[in-house]
């Protein structure tokens, strides 16, 4: 398919096909780091609430217990778990758009937590205000 040889008409057909595949695969690949964020962040969310309700005056810390599981089962550092968890969080709770995006494919884990980490300290009333300034900057031009 790539050798010598062939024609640039086969070669630009064949180069389609693997553009194709390629757009494709990176919109399934952001589809499972969806889903790995959110079940993350699920996770987080169901044991700091069990160590809500165990609230007997003992210490378990089970929010740190669950990043610590997290990481173990990603293979990453207890830190690099905390940040996927917490873009989870962040994705439920304040960024419902950005969600929706990364749920349909259309951003990779990477950019998604980029916009959220832009738009932290803004409160929910504030951060639809700057949309178009960020969209302004990101334009090439």
């Amino acid at each position: 398919m790539w050798g010598r040889g062939t024609s640039s008409t086969a070669a630009t057909a064949a180069d389609r096909v693997v553009l194709a595949e390629l757009a494709a695969d990176a919109v399934t690949e952001n589809r499972a780091a969806y889903r790995k964020v959110t079940a993350c962040a699920g996770l987080w969310e169901a044991w700091i609430e069990r160590d809500v309700q165990l609230g007997n005056g003992d210490f378990h810390d089970c929010g740190n217990n669950a990043l610590a599981e997290i990481g173990l089962r990603l293979g990453c550092s207890r830190t690099i778990a905390e940040n996927t968890a917490a873009l989870g969080m962040d994705l439920r709770l304040r960024y419902p758009r950005l969600r929706a995006a990364f749920a349909a494919g259309e951003l990779d884990q990477a950019r998604v937590a980029a916009a959220a980490g832009r738009m932290c300290g803004f409160s929910l009333d504030t951060a639809p205000c700057r949309r178009g300034r960020w969209a302004a900057r990101s334009t090439p031009s």
